[in-house]
């Protein structure tokens, strides 16, 4: 496979190697914001799609980077200090090591290379994806009228679809507190027929 910065192609086997470390110790997240105003919460929807790798083993997340890296796709590496429960100042765990690929472009470019390879996220991965190209085309269609275009219930839909699929398949248990925020705005949506800023 090809790159942007001249380096050495990234090969079948990295692909596959990098699609196993991301079943195994990776996310593919999408976060879903609320916007508030004078303490309220407001009819705006944020989405925030993501592809993150967390480990303690520097080296592999390091790979993971390079490999995207080499893919023309930027991902943010950072180390945090584990402290554990409490807030002791010294730490017996050891440095966690993170790979993310944050926002629509980067995240639809990653998924779209580890997306066929993937097995115990592929799903989810299509899932975000397919939102991620509905906006994209949304976008694009009222461009340059528009910068941004308002969610439809299309949108609210598959948000909504995400985010029941990420909870049934959490492993710790339902986590979303905003699902019920967004079936909310889908019922308000469908009876009065109006779009919800994004």
């Amino acid at each position: 496979m090809g790159n942007q910065q001249g380096t050495l192609p990234v090969t079948d086997i990295e692909l596959g190697w990098l699609a196993g470390v991301i079943d195994g110790e990776g996310t593919i997240a999408f976060s879903v914001y609320t916007l508030r105003h004078n303490g309220k919460i407001v009819n705006n929807v944020r989405v925030k799609p993501q592809l993150i790798v967390t480990n303690t083993d520097k080296a592999l997340v390091e790979r993971v980077s390079d490999i995207l890296s080499r893919c023309g796709i930027g991902a943010h590496f950072q180390t945090r200090t584990q402290h554990g429960r409490g807030f002791a100042k010294t730490s017996k765990y050891r440095p966690l090591h993170v790979a993310n690929v944050s926002g629509f472009k980067r995240a639809k470019k990653a998924l779209e290379l580890v997306g066929p390879h993937l097995v115990s996220k592929r799903v989810k991965a299509e899932l975000v994806l397919r939102y991620i190209v509905q906006r994209e085309l949304k976008i694009s269609a009222q461009w340059p009228t528009r910068s941004k275009a308002s969610l439809d219930a299309q949108d609210l839909r598959l948000i909504h679809e995400i985010m029941l699929y990420a909870d049934a398949n959490n492993i710790k248990g339902p986590r979303s507190k905003h699902i019920e925020w967004i079936e909310g705005l889908l019922n308000e949506h469908e009876q009065k027929g109006g779009l919800i800023a994004a």
